[in-house]
Order: structure tokens, then sequence, then C-alpha cells
């Protein structure tokens, strides 16, 4: 068997595991949590993801607010209806401590916990975005995430005068 073949085989393993570790990290799988209510969601919005050690861009998502986390989800291409987690960020932790890295690679997506004070909202301009720093591990170091929302001053009233 050539090298080619070996890589193409290895790799269509790799992707195998890693869509059955993580079937589970949809939105419709994802839990509310008691007494969550949905504020509002968007849907079609761009988000990316800056810093060290890459960055990402996700695009085609849905992003969830509800009085307690930011959910963000990316559409499945070729599935109606299915989006796969990207980050859920929960904003009521007052002592939070950032990115969990073990639940991050258990789950397969960010989860990042945080005082709703760090959560930036940038209305002005033409592209208004809310900025949500994820600091907070190895794999995480110095990373932003970034909403391009449609809606900023639904984030407005959320981050500004408290959740």
């Amino acid at each position: 068997m050539s090298v080619t073949w070996t890589v193409i085989i290895v790799a269509v393993v790799i992707f195998v595991l890693v869509a059955f570790f993580y079937r589970k990290a949809t939105l419709d799988q994802l839990e509310s949590l008691p007494g969550e209510r949905v504020l509002f969601e968007e849907d079609n919005i761009k988000v990316t993801q800056d810093g060290a050690p890459r960055s990402a861009i996700f695009f085609w998502c849905k992003v969830r607010v509800t009085n307690r986390r930011i959910i963000v989800a990316q559409k499945v291409w070729l599935r109606k209806n299915k989006y796969q987690l990207r980050h859920v960020i929960w904003y009521d932790q007052p002592n939070g401590e950032g990115v969990d890295l073990t639940e991050t690679l258990r789950s397969g997506y960010v989860e990042a916990k945080m005082p709703w004070t760090r959560i930036e909202v940038d209305a002005d301009g033409e592209d208004p975005v809310v900025k949500i720093p994820l600091a907070g591990s190895a794999l995480t170091d110095r990373q932003t995430a970034t909403i391009h929302t449609k809606r900023p001053e639904e984030y407005q009233k959320i981050f500004k005068g408290g959740a």
C-alpha cells in the first residue's frame, strides 16, 4: 500500500472517530438549565475566534442568548436544522475561571465561565460586534470570540445593565 493511501485511510478513521465521540455536541442535544429562558436568537451570524494558537471563522451560526449563557452553534452542511456547538459561554459566573479545558475536550466545544462584565458590546460602525474573551487555558490563550451581530441593542440591554 502506498503512503498516500495510508494517509487517506488514517485521516478517514480519525474523522469517523471524531464524529462518533462528538455526535452529541449539537444544539438540539444541549440541555436547558433549571430556570433558564431564551432571551433572543440570531440566525446566519458570523462568529470569529481570534488569537493564539490559531484563529477560526464560523459562518452560518445560530447564536442563542439565554438569561445564563450565550450558545454559538454552526449549521451542519447538508443537514436540515442541525447545528454543531462551537461555544457555550456561561456569563452568570461572578468567579468564573475562563475556559474549562477538560470540559472542552470531553464535549467537543469551547465551554467558558465568566462574569457578564467581561463581555464587550461594540455597536459603533457598520459591523457591530460582541467580544467575549476566552483566556484561561493552554488551548485558548489570549483568544477572543467575536459575534458579528445584527442586534447589538439586545446585547447592550443585557451586558450594560447586568443579566
